[in-house]
This record gives C-alpha cells, sequence and structure tokens, in this order.
C-alpha cells in the first residue's frame, strides 16, 4: 500500500493577503490523480489516435455525401 502524503493547505477565510501567511494552516492528504502519469511519446500517442479516429469518421462522412 502506498504512504500517505500529507499537504499544509489553509482556508480562505485564515489567509491574511497582505503578510501572504496563514492563521490557522491544516494538514490534509493528498488524494493523486485516478489517471497514470504519461510520458511525452505517450500522450503523443494517445493525440495521434483521436487523430485517426476524426480523420475516419470525417472520411466516411465524405463518402456518405458521395454516395447520398
Amino acid at each position: 500500500m502506498p504512504e500517505t502524503v500529507l499537504i499544509q493547505a489553509c482556508k480562505a477565510s485564515d489567509f491574511d493577503a497582505a503578510t501572504q501567511t496563514c492563521a490557522h494552516p491544516i494538514w490534509a492528504t493528498y488524494e493523486p490523480s485516478p489517471f497514470p502519469a504519461l510520458s511525452v511519446e505517450e500522450g503523443a500517442v494517445i493525440g495521434a489516435a483521436i487523430v485517426a479516429c476524426w480523420a475516419v469518421g470525417a472520411g466516411f462522412k465524405a463518402i456518405y455525401r458521395v454516395v447520398r
């Protein structure tokens, strides 16, 4: 099981903008993203797949217009 990560937070009502300090800091657990971290290459592959799906749909739409 992964180790719990804590972050320090401050309620907006406890924050003093003039001094940039928090009157009552609190500790909260950090909830990691449900999505895994992607490298640039993995993101590019997903982006290319999205563009390819869009292009196939646009192609079918063009064929439909010609046939109709």
